[in-house]
């Protein structure tokens, strides 16, 4: 006797509406973060946030927040801690940086003065995607 079981056959539409139907009821109740952590691209799902971005983001900073010696202590150092607080796909990252920031150049003359000139720089960098991430304050 042959059957197919569930588990084996293709997902049809049906399939797919009652999964985004369980997401949807699992977002609505869950914390941003927790949806976050899972995939980011669900908090599209949640009722006025189809075509927003995630992460939202705000130009406006609260005046009275200051950064308290617990508050540092409860983020992660994801530069100098271990590779797994870091969360998401390992992906390469071919050309990333900085166009046309300008910095003063000094020349020396033949007749032994300075000159200052302005140039133009860009600073690129590319990450193979094992590598943790990239520092380009300096």
């Amino acid at each position: 006797m042959n059957f197919v079981g569930e588990i084996d056959r293709e997902p049809d539409r049906a399939d797919a509406a009652e999964a985004l139907r369980l997401l949807r009821r699992w977002a609505e109740q869950a914390d941003p973060s927790e949806v976050a952590r899972l995939d980011p691209a669900i908090a599209r799902l949640l009722p006025g946030r189809e075509v927003s971005n995630y992460p939202d983001l705000s130009r406006t900073y609260p005046e009275d927040f200051k950064s308290d010696a617990d508050y540092r202590a409860s983020m992660p150092d994801l530069q100098n801690g271990p590779s797994s607080l870091i969360v998401g796909a390992k992906a390469q990252i071919q050309h990333v940086g900085i166009s046309n920031f300008r910095l003063p150049i000094r020349f020396h003359t033949r007749d032994g003065g300075d000159v200052t000139l302005e140039t133009s720089v860009t600073g690129t960098v590319s990450l193979i995607g094992e590598k943790k991430g990239i520092n380009m304050s300096r």
